[in-house]
């Protein structure tokens, strides 16, 4: 007899109903045209989970979350998930993103970084990015190069270097 989740989907109803009040064919998660947008970044710690295949552990990751601040996409987003755990390029990405965004890389107190990752939530800066997109045929993975920071934290202007 195959499991029944029929409870624990009435259970869901009225958080789904609300959930899904502004919803709208395509949404916020369907792929942009390749670009130049103004978006609003926003930045959290999580980890991955661990890939027994691959004998890879849980590490920890960066995602950040790109939305388009305005125009015909406006509200449309890109995620970019940045692992800083044993990933040498991966943290270099983040550095270069926290520092552009006018913070102080925590160079000897990496553990505050989440501190500043949390104060990137609450500011959620503004930037201008071109996006470039690529299909593999199995995943569809958008590629975010900022190319201006509109309101940098702390410094008076700052552009992001072109890393692509």
């Amino acid at each position: 007899m195959a499991v029944s989740y029929k409870k624990r989907l009435q259970g869901m109803q009225g958080e789904a109903k609300e959930q899904c009040s502004d919803y709208t064919p395509g949404g916020t998660f369907a792929a942009l045209p390749d670009d130049e947008y103004n978006f609003r970044v926003t930045a959290t710690l999580d980890e991955t989970k661990a890939n027994l295949k691959k004998n890879l552990p849980a590490r920890l990751v960066v995602i950040w979350k790109f939305s388009v601040a305005e125009g015909e996409f406006e509200g449309r987003s890109i995620f970019d998930r940045t692992i800083i755990e044993g990933n040498k390029v991966g943290l270099h990405i983040c550095r270069d993103r926290i520092e552009s965004l006018g913070y102080e890389w925590p160079e000897d107190e990496l553990d505050t970084l989440e501190d500043i990752l949390d104060d990137i939530v609450n500011r959620a800066p503004a930037i201008t990015a071109k996006t470039r997109t690529k299909d593999d045929g199995e995943f569809v993975n958008t590629r975010i190069n900022i190319t201006e920071v509109l309101e940098p934290f702390g410094v008076s202007c700052c552009c992001y270097r072109d890393w692509e």
